[in-house]
């Protein structure tokens, strides 16, 4: 088929092969969603850099008996779930504490929600990558494999950044995060929901 000189090749002359990974139209082609699910991953993952560090600066006293001994009665870490009933039991026993665990929920469970919420998603979000790159060596996204996407510069870049940004939220968790205050509120979430 001929055509005159620089014009675009007709349609059936055109390289039936698929755009390049990271190529503009690559995302309509129905098997090239690779991209967009690893720019979704980015984005999710930033967002939760962004909770973090805001949730970081806003950790009640309250929730660190060490520092502000008030709650330190009805605030439990893992070894609540050895013995559950021991915990609930001296707790309902006592008026004062269940006034004071009362009076805990009350004023802390939306923060309680909302720190449970953050660590939830980020459970989520590693199963979630854990997902796509096991997704992507069984062929789901047909067109491309690990290889190619690592060797397309959106794909590598994504690949890195999405592990990167992973990285960073386990940096942040551990450093603005007391370990025990993390199991406080898993705690405190579970018991009072």
């Amino acid at each position: 088929m001929t055509t005159k000189k620089g014009s675009e090749p007709a349609a059936s002359a055109r390289d039936p092969s698929p755009p390049p990974f990271g190529a503009v139209g690559a995302m309509d082609d129905g098997n090239a969603t690779a991209l967009h699910s690893l720019t979704g991953l980015v984005s999710r993952a930033q967002a939760l850099v962004a909770e973090l560090l805001r949730l970081s600066d806003r950790v009640p006293p309250s929730f660190v008996p060490e520092q502000h001994p008030k709650y330190a009665d009805v605030l439990f870490d893992f070894r609540y779930l050895k013995t559950t009933e021991a915990h609930e039991e001296r707790v309902e026993s006592s008026a004062a504490l269940l006034d004071l665990d009362e009076e805990f929920r009350e004023n802390n469970l939306p923060l309680v929600e909302r720190f449970f919420t953050l660590f939830d998603r980020i459970v989520r979000w590693h199963a979630d990558f854990i997902r796509f790159l096991d997704d992507v060596n069984d062929g789901v996204y047909i067109q491309h494999t690990l290889e190619s996407i690592l060797a397309d510069a959106d794909g590598k870049q994504l690949t890195v950044e999405a592990a990167a940004t992973f990285g960073l939220i386990l940096v942040l968790l551990d450093e603005r995060f007391d370990p025990l205050l993390r199991e406080r509120v898993v705690i405190a979430y579970h018991r009072h929901k």
